[in-house]
């Protein structure tokens, strides 16, 4: 017998192994690609043993910090040694370095937490990280030496630029008062006094007494550097009133020294001399204070200067200056060249003095000191005026106005410089969220991928069992059909006339009175109208003589919706016929269904399934396989 290739290969054989193992492969070969592609993207966000190390080794830190800061020490120094090795993340290394740096100001090593922040600083600016950035200047504390403060100063205006865009206003106060010292010390009053009022108005609204000492302080030494005592002695006072509330030996020292200065200045030098000693007497002795130490020294070489003990003067500022060599202040050993210069001056001795002069005015000049190059200059002069060189003299006037030329435009250039600032830290700031919001979004993707290779196991285990439950379904169906067939052709084999047993039943159902659905069923049998695709109930009302509501009643009573729903069987019965002969096994599914009495194609195949549970292809293939 032929069989229909064309229709053979278009409705596939379910019970085929071939057709499931095509099936599966292709399924398959998307999961793996899928995998490897989730394994390719996730490269970048799974850990290295040594990068899960140095993460716990820095979390430890962190617990520690309060109760064992050296232990702190320890372990970021571990972590430190890891990233020489190995490359880590910048933010674990920005975190790390930040526990170190609060590990030495624990331990009060300033130092350190200068060295270590200045590491931190530049690992932050690559991510960049403005708040870890601008959280490293607030710990530096205490008196720090200049040049240490000018090393600060090109990150201060981003992190007062950061600290008010987060609403950290204790954080802001604090970096516009450490702002505001470099600036006085670089000679740019205005500004200064502006920024440490700004810091001493937030510490007001948030009554922080410790912070607003050190303000008062401040302001009361730019008073002094423009020359107004009396705002200058009311802020020193302001200040010591609050180190005495606070009971705070090493404020109410530092307090002292500068009411000190204040009665030097005004030539009260019993006063002066008072204030110092009891500066001395309060002073906690620790070598953490040795900066303190060698500002009281210089106030009291300076007030004995004043008194005309210049003996005595030129020693205490040979003993500072050798002691600052030591120690390498550098501002303190321009400090002392400055008091030996006047001590020299005054005692006649120009030569020694210009020396001096000289000297501090280039250490004032390296370290970018211009309140101090001012006060120098004005000495230097008088100096060259009195040993008779008015050339120098001249050329000194001349160098001293230029310098106060520049000062007066040095407010347009902050004002310049901090707009710069605020802009590349918001730039930063921007880029941040940016890098933050990429990482964010490449997580979900990473996600959302993961979901669909779940999905997709998924989905794959349910086809493999919906697959299964149907070719079971399937071969049960095909095996009562078969069976169906089977009984049909024994029937035939032992010559049983069917045909006079219908007649026979017909006559005797004449005699008695049949029901419309039997009638319906009787004209279906015998004038297949089935087979007219435009066969309506009104065809069947004429034929039967009744009604369409009565054909409706009947057809429901007896199972079925409607009259399509039953002349579908019909014609489903009539093709499954046609699939079981020899003589249809070359004719299309097409043909066969609209020999049936099918409209169209989709019709066909939408009936068949809903009445024998199988679709027609592989219904007619089971037959053809045992035909």
């Amino acid at each position: 017998m032929m069989k229909n290739k064309k229709e053979v290969n278009e409705f596939p054989d379910f019970e085929s192994n071939t057709f499931k193992i095509k099936c599966n492969y292709r399924l398959r070969n998307w999961v793996i690609i899928i995998f490897l592609f989730l394994i390719q993207s996730c490269n970048g966000f799974i850990p290295s043993g040594d990068t899960l190390i140095a993460k716990r080794l820095t979390e430890k830190g962190e617990q520690l910090l309060n109760s064992k800061p050296d232990s702190v020490l320890k372990l970021t120094d571990s972590v430190i040694r890891i990233s020489l090795k190995t490359s880590l993340d910048d933010q674990l290394l920005v975190r790390a370095y930040a526990v170190r740096q609060k590990a030495f100001s624990k331990l009060k090593n300033m130092d350190s937490v200068i060295a270590v922040g200045s590491e931190l600083r530049v690992i932050a600016e690559r991510i960049p990280d403005s708040l870890s950035m601008a959280n490293s200047l607030l710990l530096v504390k205490g008196e720090v030496d200049y040049n240490e403060q000018q090393k600060l100063l090109k990150y201060l205006p981003g992190g007062i630029f950061t600290f008010g865009k987060a609403n950290k206003n204790y954080e802001k106060a604090q970096l516009l008062g450490s702002y505001g010292v470099i600036l006085s010390q670089k000679g740019d009053f205005k500004q200064a006094q502006t920024l440490l009022f700004q810091a001493y108005k937030i510490y007001q609204d948030l009554d922080s007494l410790k912070a607003m000492w050190s303000v008062c302080l401040n302001i009361g030494s730019v008073y002094l550097f423009i020359g107004s005592t009396k705002e200058e002695i009311e802020y020193y006072k302001k200040a010591y009133d609050i180190a005495i509330k606070r009971n705070d030996s090493l404020q109410i020292s530092s307090s002292l020294i500068n009411i000190s200065g204040y009665f030097n200045d005004i030539k009260n030098y019993d006063s002066a001399s008072y204030y110092i000693n009891e500066s001395l007497k309060i002073l906690p002795p620790s070598p953490a204070y040795h900066y303190l130490k060698m500002k009281i020294d210089y106030k009291v070489a300076d007030i004995q200067t004043n008194k005309g003990n210049y003996t005595v003067a030129e020693s205490f500022f040979n003993s500072m200056l050798n002691n600052c060599k030591r120690d390498g202040a550098i501002e303190g050993i321009a400090m002392a060249y400055k008091g030996l210069g006047t001590v020299y001056n005054k005692t006649n001795r120009p030569k020694l003095a210009i020396d001096c002069l000289t000297k501090a005015i280039k250490i004032a000049d390296s370290m970018g000191q211009g309140n101090l190059k001012q006060m120098l200059w004005p000495i230097l002069i008088n100096t060259y005026k009195s040993s008779g060189d008015y050339k120098n003299a001249y050329e000194a006037v001349m160098i001293n106005n230029a310098l106060n030329d520049s000062l007066m435009a040095l407010d347009k250039q902050v004002a310049i410089h901090d707009l710069e600032k605020g802009y590349q830290s918001e730039k930063k700031e921007l880029e941040n969220k940016r890098l933050t919001v990429e990482l964010s979004s490449k997580k979900k993707i990473i996600f959302l991928l993961m979901l669909i290779f779940v999905i997709l196991i998924l989905l794959w285990r349910i086809r493999e069992r919906w697959h299964k439950q149907l070719a079971t379904t399937q071969n049960v169906l095909i095996a009562k059909y078969k069976a169906e067939k089977l009984e049909r052709d024994q029937l035939k084999n032992k010559n049983i006339e069917i045909e006079p047993i219908i007649q026979s039943a017909i006559v005797t159902a004449s005699e008695v009175e049949i029901s419309l659905f039997e009638k319906i069923n009787n004209y279906y049998r015998e004038q297949k109208p089935y087979k007219n695709a435009k066969l309506k109930v009104a065809d069947i009302v004429v034929v039967l003589n009744t009604t369409q509501n009565e054909i409706a009643q009947e057809l429901k009573a007896n199972n079925y919706p409607n009259f399509n729903a039953f002349t579908n069987y019909y014609r489903v019965e009539e093709a499954r016929r046609m699939f079981e002969e020899e003589a249809s096994s070359n004719l299309k599914l097409e043909i066969i269904g609209e020999q049936s009495g099918f409209g169209s194609k989709q019709s066909f195949y939408t009936a068949f399934e809903s009445v024998t549970g199988i679709k027609p292809g592989f219904y007619r293939n089971s037959f053809m396989r045992t035909g």
